[in-house]
């Protein structure tokens, strides 16, 4: 009957006014779902029979009801939006301040010329070292390289030439270091240290020829050295 139907249709205006307000459709879609709603509406009420005021009256609140919530629908989406943008924003903004952390804190660990590790670096990892040698007892070898007649070297060759001669025992002593599981570090001027985990003593002697050796291969020039 006409009262049965009138029912379904306010429950029908409802669910097309969830799908604006309360669903998470994007705006299209709800626009769609309400418009088919508002379609099925208007035939059931062409089709029922009353009065012609009672068919503009509820032909006018489904128009308001799909216009008004339709609007709001797009307000919201459009908050959404905006919404999701600060937040993409903030991610960004999160993620740059983080690598720009990590970027000044590999700075301030690191030595400029060379490369290696700084002083600042290698007496954290001593440090290291030293805690799990104490709680553990894990053993550890410090070796510290100190290049020969440098100061002569600079005076002869210029600081440029010395520079490049710090850059070529570092990268050559970073490569030997690495078989054995150590690190180096420019632990200030011509002084480099080298750091490794090791079960006996004969092991650092090991590094220490290595090291020698390593560092003669490179056959560098030097004609006021006494050796």
């Amino acid at each position: 009957d006409k009262e049965s139907v009138s029912y379904y249709m306010v429950f029908g205006t409802i669910f097309m006014m969830s799908a604006n307000l309360f669903f998470t459709f994007n705006f299209k879609l709800s626009i769609v779902t309400s418009a088919i709603i508002l379609c099925i509406l208007y035939i059931v009420n062409y089709f029922v029979p009353s009065t012609l005021t009672y068919k503009m009256v509820f032909g006018a609140f489904y128009i308001s009801c799909f216009t008004f919530t339709s609007y709001v629908n797009w307000k919201l989406n459009e908050e959404r939006y905006n919404v999701f943008l600060n937040a993409l924003e903030a991610k960004i903004q999160h993620n740059e301040a983080t690598e720009r952390g990590k970027a000044l804190l590999r700075l301030s660990r690191t030595d400029p010329l060379t490369g290696l590790e700084n002083r600042r670096a290698i007496d954290e990892k001593l440090r290291d070292y030293w805690s799990d040698w104490q709680k553990v007892g894990t053993s550890f070898g410090a070796i510290l390289i100190d290049v020969d007649f440098f100061k002569k070297f600079n005076d002869c060759y210029g600081h440029q030439e010395g520079d490049r001669c710090l850059i070529h025992v570092a990268n050559a002593l970073s490569d030997m270091i690495k078989q054995y599981n150590g690190s180096i570090g420019r632990y200030g001027g011509e002084e480099f240290i080298v750091l490794a985990r090791m079960e006996k003593k004969e092991q650092i002697l090991d590094i220490a020829e290595a090291i020698f050796s390593t560092v003669e291969n490179l056959a560098l020039t030097h004609e006021l050295r006494r050796d």
